[in-house]
């Protein structure tokens, strides 16, 4: 239901409080989908005090997830891992799908953070409810959590094998959403190999996917990745087309964490060009997009260019800055 038609139904004003509730939420989430990030907040912060009141534990475990899923867009993964904690805890173990979604979310989002002490015992957690569920779904997301903590300790062959597992039960599913995962990270893991041409077309699968669903910011997050390829490569031209692509599918959702990697980006080039007015603008851009909040070792050889080409320019707060965030985001070893 949209936003437009949830408003239609409230106006009419023969809804009751906890169906207009239930309406708040569904429009968050559409609103959401649309990269609508203040109205979305608006609709889920309505809702909450209705749910308290009517003691609704359904509702209130909804408006955890919808408040995880706004931080984690915005580029606070620390911030989204604790709703998701929060989500769990109000779910109180009644809902395996829940306790599927929120165990996923805090894994996804702690790695994304970089903070991953004690994420093993929420994955086996995970797998024991989800086997207990008996529900495909469930086993499913528990299969992803999986694989995304094995890539974050660098087991490879334990990721792939998740990942591919994922693949197969996404497609029992029907879910395009996990396919889209399962197809990216399989990219990160053939990245990590070295298998640079599998994980191209890894990532150029999943853009194409999502593009052909309208969702434009998991097809740009597919481009970011070919960007990076390409910057690994020297590709210089093949780098920045890829970069335009993802900043234009970027533009109707201004608040995405995705923008921290091309304000990053951009930043560097302007630095390596000379123009300190283009580079301190796309430096805070991507500082309040999520840059420091998220740690990625793909950003590291960007931060080290960056670095170099702000101590040649003489900009020491840009070079000190960002020789923190590089030794931040250094591959461990």
């Amino acid at each position: 239901m949209t936003a437009p038609q949830v408003d239609e139904a409230l106006g009419t004003g023969r809804v009751d409080r906890l169906t207009r509730a239930r309406l708040e939420v569904l429009s968050a989430r559409s609103s959401l989908a649309l990269g609508q990030t203040q109205e979305s907040r608006r609709r889920l912060t309505a809702a909450l005090p209705i749910f308290r009141a009517m003691r609704d534990r359904r509702g209130r475990v909804e408006i955890a997830q919808g408040l995880a899923m706004l931080a984690r867009l915005e580029g606070a993964p620390d911030k989204a891992a604790k709703l998701y904690e929060e989500m769990i805890e109000v779910n109180g173990g009644k809902d395996a799908r829940f306790e599927a979604l929120g165990i996923s979310g805090i894994v996804e989002c702690r790695i994304a953070a970089g903070v991953t002490e004690g994420l093993g015992a929420w994955v086996k957690r995970l797998q024991v409810s989800a086997r207990a569920s008996g529900d495909t779904r469930n086993i499913a997301q528990s299969t992803y959590a999986g694989g995304l903590y094995a890539l974050s300790l660098g087991q490879l062959d334990s990721a792939e094998l998740h990942f591919q597992t994922g693949l197969a039960l996404a497609a029992t599913l029907g879910n395009d959403t996990m396919r889209l995962a399962c197809h990216n990270n399989l990219g990160e893991v053939h990245r990590y190999r070295g298998n640079l041409d599998e994980a191209q077309r890894a990532y150029e699968q999943t853009a194409r996917l999502a593009a052909a669903r309208g969702w434009r910011a998991k097809a740009a997050i597919g481009y970011l990745n070919i960007m990076l390829i390409a910057m690994g490569r020297g590709e210089q031209v093949e780098a920045s087309n890829a970069l335009e692509r993802a900043a234009g599918l970027l533009q109707e959702i201004p608040r995405h964490w995705a923008w921290s990697f091309v304000g990053l980006v951009r930043a560097a080039w302007a630095a390596e060009a000379g123009r300190e007015v283009d580079c301190r603008r796309w430096w805070l851009l991507a500082q309040d997009r999520g840059l420091g909040r998220i740690v990625s070792p793909d950003l590291h050889s960007v931060f080290v260019r960056l670095t170099k080409a702000a101590i040649h320019e003489g900009w020491e707060d840009i070079a000190s800055e960002a020789a923190q965030l590089a030794s931040a985001s250094a591959p461990k070893s």
